[in-house]
C-alpha cells in the first residue's frame, strides 16, 4: 500500500472517537470484553466488535480508488485503551491486516489521543482532539509536516463515516484524501 492509502486509512482509525464528547464518571478498570466507563465510553462501548469498511481514496488527479476491509475494536489494557485493527484488500483479493490504532482518553489535557501504527511503511502518527460541532475531529502533523484532519460522524446506529483531509499550508486550505464508510458486521 502506498503512503496515500495508508494516510486515508488512518482517517477512520479514530472513528472510535466519534462519540468522545460525553462526560461520565470513571469506574474501576474493566477487562477487554466488558464495558468501560471513561469520558465518551458510553458510545465507544457500542463500537466494540467488527465493522465492514468501504474505503474511497481520492488521488490528486481526481481519480478514486475503492477497497474493502474490516476494522475490529476491542478494549485493552484493562479497559484504559481501545485498539482498532484494520484490514484491506488493496494488495490482495482477501483483506489482510495492515495497521492498528490505540485510542485513549487523556484526563490531564481532557482530550482523546490516537496513535496509528503502520509497520509496512514504518509509519507512526499521533493525533489529538475531540468534539467539534457534533463531529469528532482529531488533528496532528504527519512525518512530512503536513497537517492531518481526521473527522468522524455517526450516520446511524450501525453506520459511521470518517473523512481524512490534509493541508500543506497549516490548515488554510484542505484537500480531501479519503472517506471510509463503515457498517456493523452481520454474522
Amino acid at each position: 500500500m502506498d503512503l496515500r492509502i495508508s494516510i486515508v486509512f488512518t482517517s477512520l482509525l479514530c472513528s472510535v472517537c466519534a462519540f468522545g464528547n460525553e462526560r461520565e464518571a470513571p469506574s474501576k478498570p474493566a477487562a477487554a470484553t466488558t464495558e468501560v466507563i471513561v469520558p465518551g465510553s458510553a458510545v465507544l462501548n457500542q463500537l466494540v466488535g467488527t465493522w465492514d469498511v468501504r474505503y474511497e481514496i481520492f488521488d490528486k488527479d481526481g481519480s478514486v480508488r475503492r477497497y474493502h476491509g474490516q476494522v475490529h475494536y476491542s478494549w485493552i489494557l484493562e479497559g484504559k485503551a481501545l485498539q482498532e485493527i484494520w484490514t484491506s484488500d488493496s494488495e490482495d483479493s482477501d483483506p489482510r491486516p495492515y495497521g492498528t490504532t490505540i485510542n485513549f482518553y487523556d484526563p490531564k489535557h481532557q482530550r482523546w489521543t490516537a496513535v496509528w501504527i503502520y509497520p509496512a511503511q514504518g509509519q507512526t502518527t499521533v493525533v489529538t482532539g475531540g468534539d467539534v460541532n457534533g463531529r469528532y475531529v482529531l488533528t496532528g502533523h504527519d512525518e512530512s509536516g503536513a497537517l492531518q484532519r481526521w473527522s468522524t460522524g455517526v450516520e446511524g446506529s450501525d453506520s459511521i463515516v470518517g473523512r481524512f483531509d490534509i493541508s500543506d499550508d497549516d490548515g488554510k486550505t484542505w484537500r480531501a484524501v479519503g472517506v471510509n464508510h463503515m457498517q456493523r458486521h452481520r454474522g
